[in-house]
């Protein structure tokens, strides 16, 4: 599977498009996708950045005059017309299974443009919704009022896209899987500044002074940010005024930042949901509009600490509330503890699953598989749908797996995605011509498409089994309507709880 992805970064739009979906690029590439990139050249080294991440990447001129449409909004943000940058990308990439849009610059003029002209699929990467959409997926990790993306996506899609909405689908690097958590300390030992990549409001020098000037902390400072920001040379003059006080630059991922200061502040972009993931104690400010959608909606959550609406960033301002944080140690463990809840770090790894479902295969279960199955189907996910809800242990589950495996009568099956196991499938033969049906994915992984996909790779390889004219047999719990309709749309008729497919 093909899968391009266009995104954009510049000392105005700030680098957090290409970082997310870079995060985005590594999980197709596990998912067993080809990946490539589209990005204007826009005054950063982006392109080399995307390549030093081993993707293929179609560099876009740079803007001429500057284009001024008026709409969408942030239409600007992407130096030329939506008209010329769709041409200029349909004519880098010539064919794609999927697009991937992350820019605001861009609506559904662009995404239907795209989409028809290559024939693709069009995934939309967005948190704003204030402009039309027209795509096949819209992805917002972002929260939503009441967690109804429906609602705040309503007036904006314009041909029914499927919606993966909330902080279950936030676009983290590989290493946030295992990420090891921000220690909250009863004392603020050292505190982590970072804006983004760029920091396009300029926020990194009132946030050191508030620290230094406001906040009264002489504990060690480290402000990360990358040669693309323009005001890297005054920073780190800055910081030279004070002792244990280090400006980093061009760090190559941003985790072990993240987990190893007591205390954060940051920019509301895409590196929110980085702090979430390691439960990092944060202030956070908004550094553009493209940030409104995170920063108020995660402090209404209690996941993090900020100014209040329409308080400027002020060093004195920022200082005050740093200090505030330094005296509490019951706020920051709450900020931490709530944060943690709501980010696990596999967003970017569903979003891919759910590009590419489609290309789930099946192969034999093994012995070496026993761990992993043991985990899913003891899960409360899987037990409370199951025949029987009980938990098993660890003896019982290796004993059945053995007799599962020997039994010339059971087939069971292991479904991947590229390099990601995810669900089990399972057929017992009741006579010559008829096999009963059992199926269950990896919990985290539900509403992706991944089941259907599971089933119909499954049901093929049951057919070389025991027969191309095999009759299939489900029996699925009352009160699971999912699974029902699941297989109802793979052919399953049901009566009552049992569901029969013919060959």
């Amino acid at each position: 599977m093909r899968i391009a992805i266009r995104a954009d970064a510049s000392s105005v739009i700030g680098s957090g498009h290409v970082r997310r979906c870079v995060s985005l690029a590594h999980a197709l590439r596990q998912s067993g996708a080809h990946v490539e990139f589209i990005t204007r050249a826009l005054g950063t080294d982006a392109a080399a950045r995307i390549q030093a991440q081993g993707f293929p990447v179609h560099q876009l001129p740079a803007p001429g005059e500057p284009a001024h449409e008026g709409t969408p909004p942030l239409a600007d943000g992407a130096g030329v017309g939506w008209q010329q940058d769709a041409d200029e990308t349909v004519r880098a990439l010539r064919r794609a299974d999927w697009v991937v849009v992350d820019h605001y610059s861009f609506d559904a003029r662009w995404h239907k443009h795209v989409g028809s002209k290559l024939g693709a699929r069009v995934a939309i990467i967005d948190d704003l919704a204030d402009r039309p959409l027209h795509g096949d997926v819209v992805i917002d990790g972002s929260l939503a009022a009441d967690a109804d993306h429906g609602a705040k996506y309503r007036k904006r899609i314009v041909n029914g896209s499927v919606i993966l909405g909330g902080p279950h689908y936030a676009l983290l690097a590989p290493p946030y899987l295992h990420a090891p958590p921000c220690t909250v300390s009863n004392e603020v030992r050292s505190i982590g500044i970072f804006m983004g990549g760029t920091d396009p409001a300029g926020l990194s020098e009132p946030a050191l002074r508030a620290c230094r000037e406001h906040a009264g902390f002489t504990g060690p400072i480290e402000l990360v940010t990358t040669q693309a920001n323009p005001r890297v040379q005054q920073l780190k003059a800055l910081a030279a005024r004070w002792p244990h006080t280090t400006v980093a630059v061009d760090i190559p991922e941003l985790s072990a930042f993240f987990s190893r200061h007591s205390l954060q502040i940051g920019a509301g972009g895409s590196a929110s949901w980085e702090r979430c993931c390691v439960g990092a104690p944060t202030v956070a400010l908004v550094g553009g509009a493209g940030q409104i959608a995170v920063v108020p909606q995660l402090a209404r959550a209690g996941a993090l600490a900020t100014l209040p609406t329409g308080q400027e960033p002020t060093a004195e301002a920022i200082g005050a509330l740093v200090r505030a944080l330094m005296d509490d140690t019951a706020w920051r463990r709450a900020l931490a503890g709530r944060a943690r809840e709501l980010v696990d770090g596999r967003g970017a790894q569903r979003v891919a699953l759910k590009l590419t479902a489609e290309t789930v295969r099946v192969r034999r279960a093994e012995r070496e598989d026993s761990d992993l199955v043991y985990r899913w189907r003891n899960d409360p996910v899987t037990r409370i749908v199951s025949r029987n809800p009980e938990e098993i242990g660890p003896n019982q589950h290796a004993v059945w797996l053995g007799r599962t495996l020997a039994d010339h009568d059971k087939l069971l099956l292991l479904g991947e995605v590229g390099d990601i196991p995810v669900g089990v499938v399972r057929f017992d033969r009741h006579n010559p011509s008829t096999v009963e049906v059992s199926i269950y994915l990896d919990p985290a992984l539900h509403g992706l498409g991944l089941g259907a996909a599971l089933l119909c790779a499954g049901e093929e390889a049951a057919r070389i089994w025991a027969g191309k004219n095999l009759a299939f047999a489900a029996n699925v719990l009352g009160g699971n309507t999912l699974a029902k309709r699941m297989f109802e749309a793979q052919g399953y008729r049901f009566k009552g709880a049992l569901g029969r497919k013919r060959a």
